[in-house]
């Protein structure tokens, strides 16, 4: 419950618009180029993730004065690239060039 919380405190719920413009940049990627698409969801996420779970681990050891929206910004660049994989491999059934 506190980790929620503080969560929400940190991030906020307004996560939208950022949220669908990265994810519409994701998919014309991989729509385009599924290989290319595929390899900077999956590095650009990972580095985003990496960068955030970091970044919160500080936050909890030493307040600072980040605003939230750097924090609301990099949720979004690591839930962006996810939810466009997912969708994506939902819809097409797998990733063609990992079938060659």
């Amino acid at each position: 419950m506190a980790a929620r919380q503080f969560l929400n405190t940190l991030v906020g719920e307004d996560l939208g618009l950022p949220l669908v413009v990265q994810s519409c940049v994701y998919m014309g990627l991989l729509l385009l180029n599924s290989y290319l698409g595929t390899l900077l969801a999956l590095v650009i996420g990972g580095i985003s993730l990496a960068i955030l779970l970091i970044a919160l681990a500080v936050e909890l050891i030493e307040p600072s004065r980040v605003p939230r929206s750097y924090f609301r910004f990099m949720m979004s660049a690591w839930l962006a690239p996810l939810i466009s994989l997912l969708t994506f491999t939902l819809l097409r059934g797998d990733i063609e060039w990992l079938n060659l």
